[in-house]
């Protein structure tokens, strides 16, 4: 077994975590926070923007994390 299946390398990972993760939250938080508060979307994206760089490092951790496990445990496979 070569290692590589999906996710199997730390950008991809990444790319998949931060997609996932950031992508789809804020693709529904910014304009939830911007009507609830009654803001234009510009706004709410500038109140939320203080979270972006933890939510990055979140993402890179997880996908270390992903990543490592993946590695340790050959048995899981790549689903697909």
């Amino acid at each position: 077994m070569n290692g590589r299946g999906t996710a199997s390398t730390l950008p991809i990972s990444f790319l998949f975590t931060a997609i996932g993760g950031i992508g789809i939250l804020y693709a529904v938080g910014v304009p939830w926070v911007a009507f609830n508060a009654g803001l234009p979307i510009a706004k709410a994206l500038v109140g939320v923007a203080i979270f972006i760089p933890g939510d990055l490092a979140k993402a890179g951790l997880t996908a270390v994390i992903a990543v490592t496990i993946k590695r340790s445990f050959p048995q899981i496979r790549a689903i697909g």
